[in-house]
């Protein structure tokens, strides 16, 4: 038989009982998911106030008439676009655009325009005028053209594309009824 020692423990208390968790897996797996819960419950706490301090993003009306500042499209003189835009389903854009010279004359028909919207990204698509294809001769063809980019208050920065040319960047402008 041992005989118990008699020599008094110099730990301090906090030593020993640290030396029981050790020895306790229970209780210090106990004692890590409280931290942990701690932990998060802080970080989502901190997150909430977060959101509420900042600014939610808004969405931009794409609803009414855009019209463009001047730019030249592929040699054929100042023009301007009108676009008219209408949200008709969650996401889904139909309207019509129009091409203006100089003068404020049409330069073209109107063109039945769809496209979508996410946030406020929007993407807008229509088959435009004639073209000969191929460029050799033979019969006219459609052309398909579109305007991409970002509505932000009254400015819409898009690209405007016509197949087989260069995009051309423009802002258009939201015209006030």
């Amino acid at each position: 038989m041992t005989k118990p020692s008699t020599t008094p423990d110099k730990r301090t208390l906090v030593d020993r009982a640290l030396d029981r968790i050790k020895n306790n897996r229970v209780a210090a797996a106990l004692i890590i998911l409280c931290i942990g819960l701690g932990a998060l419950a802080s970080l989502t706490d901190s997150l909430k106030k977060l959101h509420q301090v900042l600014p939610a993003p808004s969405k931009v009306a794409v609803d009414g008439q855009w019209k463009s500042e001047p730019f030249e499209p592929y040699g054929s003189g100042k023009q301007t676009l009108v676009l008219e835009v209408k949200e008709v389903a969650e996401g889904g854009l139909a309207g019509f655009v129009r091409f203006y010279d100089s003068q404020g004359k049409p330069a073209s028909p109107e063109f039945d325009i769809q496209g979508k919207r996410e946030s406020n990204k929007v993407t807008l698509s229509f088959v435009g005028g004639l073209k000969r294809s191929p460029p050799s001769g033979g019969p006219l063809v459609p052309v398909p053209e579109s305007f991409s980019g970002d509505l932000s208050g009254n400015d819409f920065k898009l690209v405007y594309e016509r197949d087989g040319y260069t995009p051309i960047a423009l802002v258009a402008h939201k015209v006030q009824p």
